[in-house]
Parts: structure tokens; sequence; C-alpha cells
């Protein structure tokens, strides 16, 4: 094969030692480096680390929320917005940085809370830790937990409050829930770096894909989400294009 894909920062090991049994073949890894025995990053002639700016999608849907709760739009009433990550690993905490950075900037008074499932599959766990967030009024919950995201969202659901999806458009998972998600641009990267291999442009190393190259973004909206709060998301894309803004990629409010 001319490129052989690893997915998610788990694989770091594996095409670690791929990669340097096969040093003819191109590699690349989702969301890490190539990582030795040892678990150090040892970067390889053969291998691209593709690394997204989670941040900025993050922020992108932070600026939706804190719209909404600003102005008390539909469900949005209690003036607190939540988010829940699956493992504390940083693509999920970076998203949640810039999600409570476009919070606090937008709408200082809104409360924000956070917490994890500490699982990326266990839809109960998800579920069990949207209710308790439900239970001290959030309206609106940002899921960046996978599989246990579902389960947030299911709570979202259950109790009639807003949840906000990731990585790719969720929002027809629970239509008339789900009022916009975080997009992660997986799909251009793999693609960007196949047509890279083609064109004898293959770059190893770390590749950066943000809203400068158009590898985040946030999906469809939920007719609730008024225009002035797209708009507003539309103005920080255009912002993060053009350098004038950089939203944080730490997380603030830790719980």
């Amino acid at each position: 094969y001319s490129l052989v894909l690893g997915v998610v920062v788990h694989m770091r090991n594996s095409v670690w030692k791929a990669a340097k049994q096969f040093p003819a073949v191109k590699f690349a890894i989702i969301d890490g480096a190539p990582a030795n025995d040892k678990g150090d990053t040892e970067n390889l002639p053969n291998v691209a680390n593709l690394f997204f700016k989670e941040q900025e999608a993050g922020y992108l849907v932070g600026v939706i929320a804190a719209t909404m709760e600003k102005d008390k739009v539909g469900k949005a009433t209690h003036n607190t917005v939540c988010s829940m990550g699956g493992i504390p690993i940083p693509p999920v905490d970076r998203y949640i940085a810039g999600y409570q950075d476009a919070v606090k900037t937008i709408s200082p008074s809104t409360t924000i809370l956070n917490g994890y499932s500490n699982d990326f599959v266990d839809q109960a766990k998800g579920k069990e830790v949207g209710l308790n967030h439900i239970s001290k009024n959030c309206d609106i919950l940002f899921q960046v937990a996978g599989g246990s995201g579902l389960g947030y969202i299911a709570a979202a659901k259950e109790k009639g409050v807003y949840a906000i999806g990731v990585d790719a458009d969720q929002i027809d998972v629970a239509p008339g829930t789900v009022i916009t998600s975080a997009l992660k641009r997986v799909n251009k990267a793999v693609y960007d770096t196949v047509q890279a291999v083609k064109d004898g442009k293959f770059k190893a190393g770390d590749n950066f894909f943000s809203a400068a190259n158009d590898g985040i973004g946030y999906g469809k909206t939920d007719p609730v989400v008024p225009d002035d709060a797209k708009k507003a998301a539309d103005q920080a894309l255009a912002d993060m294009k053009s350098g004038k803004l950089t939203p944080k990629d730490t997380v603030q409010v830790k719980g």
C-alpha cells in the first residue's frame, strides 16, 4: 500500500512499529504521532501526524450556546451550559476548552459545568453524567465522548433540554434536541493526505487542520438557533481564518 492510516491516539505505538518495519510505506495517524515502546513521541520520515485545532470547533458551538443563554432563547433559561468528555485526553479537552472560552467571552455571567464519563463507549455512563448536569439546571449539553456521548444526548432528550454533537454532524441523532455540532473534518484530513501522497507532496511530522484550511467548522443548526447566533459563529470562524481570534486550548472549568 502507498499509505496506511491509523485512527486515534491509541494507534501511536502500532504505527511506530509498522513504520519502522516498512520504511518504504507511508503512514498517517489521526490525532497522534508515532510513539516508541516507552510511550515517547518519535517522529519518523514516513509518518504524517494529523492534528486538529479542536478548540476552534468548540469555540464555534460555544458562541451559539452562549448567545442563546444570554438572550434566553427557547429552553435556554437557566443561564447554565455544560460539557462532558469521554476521557481527558488532549483532543477532547481542546474541544471543551474552546467551548468554555467562547461562553466566558460572550456571556461571562453564564455558569459552566464540566464532567467526564471516563468512557468512549458506555452510553449509560454518559447518560448518568447528563442527568446530573441537568439536575444542576444545565440547558445546553455539549458531548465530546463518542458512543458514551450518545447517552449524554439521550439525557438531554429525556429531560427536554438542548444538546450539541461532536466530530460529525449529529443533528439527526435527536432532532429537536441536538441544536448543532462541532465538526472535526477528519474526511478532509484523510483526503488531503491521500492527495499529497498521490502528488508526491507527502509531509511527515505534524500536519494541522484548522479554520485556516477548512479542517473544522460547525454543523447544521436546529430552527431554534437564532440568526444572530449563527452570524456570531460565522464571524468567529472568519476571525479564526484571518488570525484575529485564537481560542484557548486549556480547560478552565474542570468540574
